[in-house]
């Protein structure tokens, strides 16, 4: 029997559209985080399994055009009897368990079995394994999607939170954690509140302190340090404020659609232009969007469940 090579796909951001261009996109987004890291290729059979299935359905060959051209279309009764089956066959591992928070709130809070606790931000994600925390597991490790406040309880086993290009190692401590690899310019940022991290990317490691922070790109994996971070205020999420430093405003635009659970429309134009904004608390998504709007001297003005930014 020839022996089959890894599944080498297409690059985060093409793949993270095509999720977003699926109507089940969440779903099978899922199996795909779970089964590993976005590494450049799959180098295990039934992480390779699985995503070659999934990718058969948000991409099948009839569609393989452009990644612009890609529009959203439901699951055929094959293809989701393949994925679903390929996927158990590699999930029947350790079980994991899947802890996300819905669209629309600012934060929601859940303890994990060792005791430790972790605020997701709407729209996030965390996995991990059933045995979490058990005796004899070596260590305590989750998987991110999205932003997330840890504060560990310390058990005398190690705490790990895997993004798609870092990974944080703690014992007992406070810190968040923020990674969205469908974002412009994606990375994974980590700021510590009290005790020490240690931050691991491809060809890097940083160590923080309280009060310290640090930046990993996905493009080259180099940190970078955040000196003047306000962690006040980059933790204000929890607690219903917004703080960008100098941030393209197509992510904040997607940041906002899962606070608020709106729809965010603007051209590249304005997506692709920086901004920096604080408040401390934001309840009202229309006040928000028109601060932004003026921030950056655009206008807006609303449509179908939402908003539109457009030039004057």
């Amino acid at each position: 029997m020839p022996e089959k090579t890894p599944f080498t796909y297409s690059p985060p951001e093409e793949i993270d559209l095509l999720f977003q261009s699926h109507e089940d996109g969440d779903a099978l987004r899922d199996m795909w985080e779970l089964s590993g890291h976005w590494d450049p290729v799959a180098s295990d059979e039934r992480k390779s399994e699985v995503r070659r299935a999934v990718f058969q359905v948000v991409n099948p060959p009839a569609r393989r055009l452009k990644i612009v051209q890609f529009h959203a279309f439901r699951f055929s009764a094959a293809a989701a009897a393949l994925v679903v089956a390929v996927a158990l066959s590699f999930l029947l591992g350790p079980p994991t368990e899947v802890i996300r928070a819905e669209r629309g709130v600012a934060a929601t809070v859940h303890t994990l079995p060792d005791g430790s606790t972790v605020a997701l931000a709407a729209g996030s994600r965390i996995a991990y394994d059933e045995r979490f925390g058990a005796a004899g597991t070596g260590t305590r490790a989750v998987r991110l999607h999205g932003r997330a406040y840890f504060d560990v309880e310390n058990t005398g086993t190690p705490f790990e939170v895997v993004t798609f290009n870092t990974t944080t190692k703690v014992l007992g401590t406070t810190f968040s954690v923020e990674a969205w690899p469908g974002n412009v310019e994606a990375g994974s940022e980590v700021v510590v509140a009290s005790g020490r991290v240690l931050v691991q990317a491809e060809n890097s490691m940083s160590e923080l302190s309280p009060g310290q922070a640090v930046r990993i790109q996905r493009r080259d994996a180099t940190p970078v340090a955040r000196p003047d971070v306000n962690v006040e205020r980059s933790l204000s999420w929890r607690t219903g404020g917004l703080a960008y430093e100098n941030e393209p405003i197509g992510n904040v635009l997607h940041d906002l659609e899962r606070r608020y659970d709106i729809t965010l429309q603007a051209p590249a134009s304005i997506k692709l232009r920086r901004i920096s904004y604080w408040k401390q608390r934001a309840s009202d998504a229309s006040e928000v969007i028109g601060d932004v709007a003026a921030t950056v001297g655009v206008r807006y003005r609303p449509i179908k469940g939402g908003f539109e930014l457009y030039l004057p």
